[in-house]
C-alpha cells in the first residue's frame, strides 16, 4: 500500500489538437468570412485574409461580450431595485392585511353602537310622545289664550280701531267666543257674551259691562291656569327634552362615526387589494429579471468561450506561419546543399556547321 501511495503519478495525456484543424474550424464557423471565400482560406491556411478574418471575428466577439456585460450590469441593478420594491411591497401587504380586518371590525363595532343609540332614542321618543305632544298642545293653547287676553279682549272693550271694520270686529268676537266656549261652563255667560261683545263701547249698558267682565275674568283664569301648569312641569319637560335631544345627538354622531368607519374599511380593503396586485406584479417582474440575468450569464459564458477559441485559433495561425516559414527555409537550405553536392556538367563545344 505504501508503494502504491508513493508511486509517482503518471501524467495525464492531453489530447493533441492539430493547428490546421483549429484554424479550419474557425474558417468553417466564422461569420466574418464570406461563404465563397471560405474554400480558398481552407485551401491555404495563412495569409493576411485569414489574419483579418480572425481579427474581425475577435473584435465582433469582444464587442458582443462588452454589450452583454453592460446589459447584464444594468439588468442586475434593475433586479436589485425590484428586489427592494418586493421587500417594501411585502411589508405594505402585511400592514394592509392587518389594517383591513381591524378597520372592518371597528366598523362593525361602531355600527352596533349606532343601532343601539338609535334604538334608545326611538324607544324614549315613542314612550314619551303623548307627554311631549301634551306639552306642545298646552303651549299652543297658552299662546292662543294669551292673544285673547292681551289683544282681542282689550281691543273689543275699548274704543280701538277694531270697531272701524266690521270684518276685523267679527273675527275678534269669534276668537273670543271660541276660547270662552272651551273654558267656561257658565251658560248665562255663554249666552250673553256674543251680544255684549257686539256692542260698541259707547253703547254698552251695565249688563254688557258685567258680561264683558265675566269674559275677561274667565279668560284670565284660563291664562293663569295654563301658565301655572306649564311652570309646574317646566323642569320635567326640560329634562325629558334634554334627554331626547341627547339621545338623538348620540344616535346621529354614532351614525356619522359608523359611516366614516365604513368608508375607511372599504378604502382599507381597496388598498389591500392594490397592495396584493402590486406585490404580484413585482414578483413577476423579479422573476423575469432573474431569468434575464441568468440568460446574460449564460450568454457571457458562450461569448467568453468563443473569444478563447478565437485566441487559440490566432495562436494556431501564428504557429502555422512559423512552421511554413521554417519549412520554406529548410527547403531552400536543402536545395542549396543539393546543388553544391551535385557534379558539374561537362561543357559542350559548339560545332561549326560550315566547316563540317
Amino acid at each position: 500500500m505504501a508503494d502504491a501511495a508513493t508511486a509517482p503519478q503518471q501524467p495525464v495525456e492531453q489530447p493533441v489538437v492539430d493547428d490546421k484543424e483549429l484554424v479550419s474550424d474557425f474558417v468553417r464557423t466564422s461569420s466574418c468570412v464570406p461563404k465563397e471565400a471560405k474554400k480558398f482560406l481552407l485551401a491555404a491556411l495563412g495569409g493576411p485574409l485569414l489574419d483579418a478574418a480572425l481579427e474581425d471575428e475577435h473584435n465582433a466577439a469582444q464587442k458582443s461580450l462588452t454589450e452583454t456585460t453592460e446589459e447584464a450590469a444594468s439588468t442586475q441593478k434593475e433586479l436589485e431595485t425590484c428586489e427592494q420594491a418586493v421587500k417594501d411591497t411585502t411589508v405594505a401587504v402585511e400592514q394592509a392585511d392587518e389594517d383591513a380586518p381591524r378597520k372592518a371590525a371597528e366598523y362593525q363595532r361602531l355600527q352596533g353602537l349606532a343601532k343601539a343609540a338609535s334604538a334608545d332614542h326611538v324607544q324614549l321618543k315613542s314612550t314619551t310622545s303623548v307627554q311631549v305632544q301634551g306639552w306642545d298642545d298646552l303651549r299652543d293653547e297658552l299662546k292662543k289664550t294669551k292673544a285673547v287676553v292681551e289683544e282681542q279682549l282689550p281691543a273689543l272693550t275699548s274704543a280701538a280701531t277694531v270697531w272701524d271694520s266690521e270684518k276685523v270686529k267679527t273675527k275678534a268676537v269669534n276668537v273670543v267666543m271660541t276660547l270662552l266656549t272651551e273654558v267656561s261652563e257658565d251658560k248665562v255667560l255663554l249666552a250673553a257674551a256674543p251680544a255684549a261683545l257686539e256692542v260698541a263701547p259707547d253703547a254698552r249698558k251695565p249688563f254688557d259691562v258685567v258680561t264683558l267682565g265675566g269674559i275677561t275674568e274667565s279668560a284670565g283664569e284660563q291664562l293663569k291656569s295654563l301658565s301655572e301648569k306649564l311652570a309646574s312641569e317646566q323642569q320635567v319637560e326640560r329634562n325629558l327634552r334634554a334627554e331626547l335631544l341627547g339621545l338623538w345627538a348620540l344616535a346621529d354622531c354614532s351614525r356619522e362615526d359608523a359611516q366614516e368607519a365604513h368608508a375607511a374599511s372599504q378604502e382599507s380593503q381597496k388598498d389591500r387589494d392594490r397592495k396584493h396586485s402590486e406585490l404580484k406584479l413585482a414578483n413577476k417582474r423579479q422573476r423575469s429579471l432573474e431569468d434575464k440575468v441568468q440568460a446574460f450569464a449564460s450568454t457571457r459564458v458562450v461569448q467568453e468561450d468563443r473569444i478563447a477559441e478565437l485566441e487559440i485559433a490566432t495562436q494556431a495561425t501564428k504557429r502555422l506561419k512559423t512552421a511554413a516559414a521554417a519549412a520554406a527555409i529548410a527547403a531552400a537550405a536543402a536545395a542549396a546543399v543539393a546543388a553544391a553536392a551535385a557534379p558539374a556538367a561537362p561543357s559542350v563545344e559548339p560545332v561549326d556547321m560550315a566547316v563540317a
